[in-house]
């Protein structure tokens, strides 16, 4: 029972070696308590990253929703007594959310040569399930995670050097995940790709931040309001930073498209029929609103 990765390595900082060129993972460590890994949605189509040594993978211009799920590192020894009870060996956690509401709690048990995944909630797994082996080195497989390709990756949030890409079957489908290493263990993007067709599915970006970051970007999304929505002709954008505020058009497919603005209001009475997103850069952030035209 293979649980994806997602649901937990943003607890962990890495320890890597990187005497030769490409990063290796020697083992694990945890973080401060608290740490929040954010998932973003991509509702445009991307194309693939390449596999080799030394990439350069670029999706820093791609449109994305807002958040709708985090994932929270919270320390193991304040997990309820039923909860240490059902797991004793345990020694992290990790809660998973879906908007404000607590969905999972997992919890693992990190050993000198492998990290295992012990349960949810109360639920003991029958095994252990093995999500990392150390050392994983550029080109091996273990615990089913081919490390395949290792480079600098560029997304909305930033631009990340030393990430190493992990590889993963899952059914039909070759599920990729991008980390960073230093200067903690980061998911920062994931994507399924059918192994027949090609065809990508489940594109996501992440982003890691502290408690105080999510409440601040938790305020900065409320504080935008576009209107009307749905619509056919103009609309509004309150925002109250407004005065440093770029604003970009995305069609579903996630290709920018250029429409009429003034000041802030845009003109969407000549576009066809769907959903766009409206990015907006404040100077630091950038935010996506979903706008239905009809």
């Amino acid at each position: 029972m293979k649980l994806k990765i997602t649901l937990f390595i943003l607890v962990l900082t890495a320890f890597v070696n990187c005497s030769w060129a490409q990063p290796i993972i020697t083992g694990i460590s945890g973080v401060p308590t608290g740490t929040k890994t954010l998932g973003y949605v991509i509702p445009g189509a991307i194309t693939a990253g390449a596999a080799g040594a030394n990439q350069s993978w670029d999706y820093s211009s791609i449109v994305y929703n807002p958040y709708t799920y985090y994932m929270k590192s919270v320390d193991y020894a304040s997990l309820s007594s039923t909860m240490k009870a059902a797991f004793p060996t345990g020694n992290i956690a990790n809660e998973y959310y879906v908007g404000t509401t607590l969905t999972a709690t997992m919890v693992f048990r990190l050993e000198a040569s492998d990290l295992l995944y012990l349960g949810l909630n109360t639920t003991v797994f029958p095994a252990a399930d093995t999500q990392l082996v150390f050392p994983h080195n550029y080109l091996e497989t273990h615990a089913g995670f081919t490390y395949d390709a290792y480079g600098t990756l560029k997304t909305p949030f930033g631009t990340y050097t030393n990430v190493v890409r992990l590889r993963e079957t899952v059914g039909t489908k070759y599920k990729y995940d991008y980390w960073q290493f230093t200067p903690a263990y980061k998911l920062l993007m994931e994507y399924s790709v059918e192994i027949s067709t090609l065809a990508i599915s489940g594109q996501t970006f992440f982003n890691t931040v502290t408690t105080t970051g999510i409440n601040e970007e938790l305020n900065s999304i409320n504080q935008i309001d576009i209107y009307p929505n749905p619509t056919s002709g103009i609309v509004k954008i309150d925002y109250q930073n407004n005065k440093n505020m770029t604003v970009k058009i995305f069609n579903s497919t996630g290709v920018e498209i250029n429409l009429q603005q003034t000041g802030n209001e845009i003109d969407f009475s000549n576009a066809t029929k769907g959903i766009y997103f409206i990015r907006i850069n404040d100077g630091t952030k950038n935010y996506s609103k979903k706008i239905f035209i009809q």
